[in-house]
Formats: C-alpha cells, sequence, structure tokens
C-alpha cells in the first residue's frame, strides 16, 4: 500500500474503508485497483476506520484541487451550492 502522503491518487477514485476488526473481506480487496495506508506513530494498535477514512478524504480533497469552505469568525459559511473540484467532470461523465 502506498503511503498516503504520497497523494497515490489516479482519475476517478471510490474509497472502500474496511472494518477496524478485520478490514477488508477477500471479495473488496478483489474490486479495488490500489491501497493507501495512513503512517501511524506511538503506541496505538490501529487507528479508528473513522479517523482512517477522514484522513484520507483530506488528503484526496487537496489532491483533486477542492476549494476550501470560507470561514466568518470560527465557523464555515454554509454553501447553497455543492464543493466541488476546481476542474470538475463533465456532467455527462457522472454515473
Amino acid at each position: 500500500a502506498a503511503r498516503l502522503e504520497t497523494h497515490p491518487f489516479e482519475g476517478d477514485t471510490a474509497f472502500v474503508l474496511g472494518n477496524e476488526g478485520d478490514g477488508l473481506t477477500t471479495r473488496q480487496r478483489a474490486m479495488c485497483d490500489g491501497f493507501v495506508r495512513v503512517p501511524q506513530f506511538g503506541h496505538a494498535r490501529s487507528l479508528n476506520v473513522n479517523v482512517a477514512g477522514a484522513i484520507t478524504l483530506y488528503h484526496f480533497a487537496l489532491w483533486a484541487g477542492f476549494d476550501e469552505r470560507p470561514i466568518e469568525g470560527q465557523k464555515f459559511v454554509p454553501l447553497e451550492t455543492p464543493v466541488g473540484p476546481r476542474d470538475p467532470v463533465a456532467p455527462d461523465r457522472i454515473a
């Protein structure tokens, strides 16, 4: 598995998160084109899957060039339209 901070993403990307005990099933792993890992430091045995997923999605957003939501004071400003990549995929390519 590639280290997450190298941003090893390519093209259209879907994420499959395993459970905290057993990870992914054999069938789930067979559907995947590649794997990333979140480096871990310290003494914990593993990262919570929600934490690992959030870290992964953050790195993907950086790689994909998503715009950061605007902030007023200490809060994010709600937007009327969804946030997307700076160079969005053409609507006819969305499945």
